[in-house]
């Protein structure tokens, strides 16, 4: 069955409704979540991506990313996410901020809540998207990102960088809470 998506124009304002591959194969800009997961030992839980992904596969992605589905809000995805990718059920993350960015392709924009959740329960990570996650401390991650961005998906690489405070494609359109 189809993935049908919300249509926003670039303040976030709901202008349509579509299917997620419609959507994608036009310019409209639609709507993502990303959740930053980190342990108590300041590594960030990083996935990768399956290699049967229409988009980027076998690189790193977010912890948690995904659209958000026609009528449903941010906070709806990012539960949903949280719970489909990692098994989190009920999470209580922080919101960074509301971005907008093209997600590395020209037929990519995205308006995405970014937020951060401390969590060290078990995660069990949905496989049909997802080939494995790996832990990876923040001073290990700011390194990789700089020298190594074709490993992350180049959506994952630039919230990374904008959140480590680097210089990224990042657009903040509303800042709900310092980053730490």
């Amino acid at each position: 069955m189809a993935e049908f998506i919300d249509m926003v124009d670039k303040d976030d304002n709901v202008i349509g409704r579509d299917t997620r591959k419609n959507v994608h194969s036009s310019t409209s800009w639609h709507r993502g979540v990303h959740i930053l997961v980190f342990n108590s030992r300041d590594e960030l839980i990083l996935q990768v991506r399956d290699s049967k992904r229409d988009k980027y596969p076998g690189v790193y992605d977010i912890s948690v990313s995904g659209h958000v589905e026609s009528g449903e809000t941010f906070d709806e995805a990012m539960k949903r996410e949280a719970e489909d990718e990692m098994g989190i059920s009920e999470p209580r993350p922080e919101k960074i901020a509301k971005i907008r960015m093209n997600y590395g392709d020209v037929n990519d924009n995205m308006v995405s809540v970014i937020y951060k959740l401390q969590y060290d329960g078990k995660v069990s990570f949905g496989k049909d998207e997802i080939t494995a996650i790996e832990f990876v401390h923040v001073e290990e991650l700011k390194k990789l990102v700089m020298e190594s961005p074709g490993k992350f998906a180049p959506f994952a690489c630039e919230i990374l960088k904008w959140h480590f405070g680097m210089d990224s494609k990042v657009e903040v359109i509303e800042k709900t809470t310092e980053k730490k």
